[in-house]
Parts: C-alpha cells; structure tokens; sequence
C-alpha cells in the first residue's frame, strides 16, 4: 500500500498475492464490489504466467485443464497455454477462477511440478500493459463499469442506479444539472460539475503491479 500514499480514501486490495508471487492487483475504496469480485458464483478470470521446473506432459497438462485434487477438493477445470517447453522446465499460462491459497502452486506441486516463478498478468479483463512494475495507475470509468457489470453488481452495471435502489433515501439523484453525491464512498464517478470542495472526493479504482521486494 506505500505505492498508492497519495490516495486519501481507504482502498482495499481485491484479493492477494503470496509473498513468493508479483503481478497485477485491483485496488478500490468499495467494499461491496470487492466482495462481488471474490463471490465464487461470479467466476471471475485470473490469469497467471508460472515457470515451473519438471517434467510437464501432455497428461499433466490435461489433469490440470480438467481439475485436479488437493486438500481442499477438486479444483476447478483450468485453462492452460504451454508458452514454452524445455526438457525439465516450461513456462505456462493458467487461468483459473477460484480462489484458493496458493492455488496455482499447489496444483502443478500435485503433477509433480514446481513453481519458481509466478505473476498474475491478467484480472477481471485487467492487465499489466503501460503499468512498470512496482508502479499503479488509474482505472478509466470504461474500465470500471466493466468490473460492476462483470461481478452483476446487483443485476445492475450502473452504480448510480444502483445506489438508487440499494439506498432510496441517500441514492444520488439526477438533477437538471446532474449532480449526484453517493450514499457510500464508490470508486465511480460521472463527469459531473465540481462538487462542494468541503466534500472528502471520491477516489476511483486503482490497479498497481506489486513486487515481491515491496
């Protein structure tokens, strides 16, 4: 969180990263959407490019697509692009929904391959192109009414309707000059005029590509 100081909302990291692991994490200042994002039901995308050390077959690579068994039960069929195959290494894309502690490791350690290296590239449609890392930037509010309709937030991709039905008595409303002032602390916002400077602003989402060495 050093990276984004300058940020006066209280934002919150829409899932993890293990100490071992870097790449891409979505940064927002609402709760409910995180929570949307992580529901197991909305299955949302997380990509991850692993270099792996052993033996990786064509039958490994077929158990991990379909799913394969840990402690915890059988994971989810997973998508996975062999990008690059030596004899006793490769590097790998897979893209799962779940998400389970150290997932990834744990299921090519259960086709008898390590993971020396693992970066999440890819999140709910976001990716780490124009983001250096140990850098963040800004989300569009294209990009963030695709998160809202992407986890149904609601059955509702706007979350000014949304707010509207959620919270009656607070939900913005559209006035002839098209102010509206949120019931809750939202990473959206219109192109509104300037609100009352005595107003704490709304911050909009944030993604930010961590290193481990952070």
């Amino acid at each position: 969180m050093d990276l984004v100081k300058e940020i006066s909302a209280k934002i919150y990291p829409v899932g993890r990263l293990d100490y071992d692991s870097e790449g891409l994490i979505l940064l927002t200042n609402d709760g409910e959407l995180t929570n949307a994002l992580l529901h197991p039901k909305f299955k949302i995308e997380k990509t991850y490019r692993a270099k792996i050390f052993g033996n990786l077959t064509d039958e490994k690579i077929k158990k991990l697509r379909a799913g394969v068994e840990l402690e915890d039960g059988l994971t989810a069929p997973a998508e996975v692009s062999v990008i690059n195959l030596e004899k006793n290494s490769a590097t790998v894309e897979i893209t799962i929904h779940e998400g389970r502690n150290r997932q990834v490791r744990r299921m090519f350690a259960a086709v008898g391959c390590e993971v020396k290296n693992l970066t999440r590239i890819k999140f709910a449609g976001l990716t780490l192109q124009n983001v250096p890392r140990g850098k963040f930037r800004r989300l569009t509010q294209d990009e963030v009414k695709k998160l809202y309709a992407l986890s149904n937030f609601d059955d509702n991709p706007d979350p000014v309707e949304n707010e509207r039905e959620r919270c009656p008595k607070q939900a913005p409303k559209k006035t002839k000059n098209h102010h509206a002032e949120f019931c809750a602390d939202k990473s959206f916002k219109r192109d509104f005029p300037k609100p009352n400077p005595k107003r704490r602003p709304v911050d909009k989402n944030v993604e930010k590509h961590r290193h481990d060495n952070i």
